[in-house]
């Protein structure tokens, strides 16, 4: 998916996708980095970059992928610092249930299953990713 949304993106100049490597400074001075993070261009002029791949404040859309010893409460404590630092969209993408959380505040969440497909909203407009190619296995 990171490939979509950064191509995406990309060709269309909406601004910059990142993976893992890059960490935002969250409000309460947690660093958090997505697993995958989008920020639009016109935030782009005014985010200060502390250091070398880390930002002050949340992306636009923060995505992360659940491992099996993630818990609520993390999940929990992530949609806070992403959203009370400036996010607002976050899909928390669950493997093992083949389902996706669409989060516009860490109350405001609703779950998104294979038939569905993530939408870009206002952030990437006309982006749409089908949430069953999120849990394809590979065809070599």
């Amino acid at each position: 998916m990171i490939t979509a949304l950064r191509t995406y993106a990309d060709t269309r100049h909406l601004g910059a996708v990142w993976d893992s490597s890059t960490g935002f400074w969250m409000e309460n001075l947690n660093c958090r980095a997505p697993d995958i993070s989008f920020v639009r261009k016109e935030r782009l002029r005014g985010l200060k970059r502390r250091e070398a791949r880390f930002f002050q404040g949340a992306p636009d859309l923060a995505v992360e992928i659940l491992s099996p010893s993630n818990t609520r409460r993390e999940v929990d404590e992530r949609l806070n610092d992403f959203f009370s630092s400036g996010a607002k969209l976050a899909w928390i993408i669950d493997p093992d249930r083949e389902l996706v959380e669409i989060c516009h505040a860490p109350t405001q969440r609703r779950l998104l299953g294979p038939g569905g497909s993530l939408d870009g909203e206002d952030l990437l407009p006309g982006f749409q990713y089908p949430v069953a190619d999120l849990f394809k296995e590979w065809e070599w």
